[in-house]
């Protein structure tokens, strides 16, 4: 009883230990970017076949008869596949 009231008196500290820190789990540097994402393994994939989609779009567009798909459509899929690709890298 007397510890409990030493203890309690203003000034008077107990000696506290710090614990030491668990050493944090660091992702590997062999893991590629698609392991240590959380992404569906289903999205690469789906990634690459809008990619090819966007890419045979920009084909198509570029052999159209139509002048104005020509110059607009063409450079639009374009663009489109180029993000496309960003995405399934």
């Amino acid at each position: 009883m007397h510890e409990r009231a030493a203890s309690s008196r203003p000034g008077s500290r107990s000696p506290v230990r710090a614990q030491p820190e668990p050493p944090r789990a660091r992702p590997s540097a062999t893991l590629t970017a698609c392991q240590r994402s959380s992404a569906p393994p289903c999205s690469r994939p789906a990634a690459w076949i809008v990619f090819g989609y966007f890419v045979l779009g920009a084909i198509m567009n570029l052999i159209s008869r139509s002048p104005k798909e020509r110059a607009v459509m063409t450079p639009l899929s374009v663009v489109l596949a180029v993000l496309a690709l960003l995405v399934a890298r």
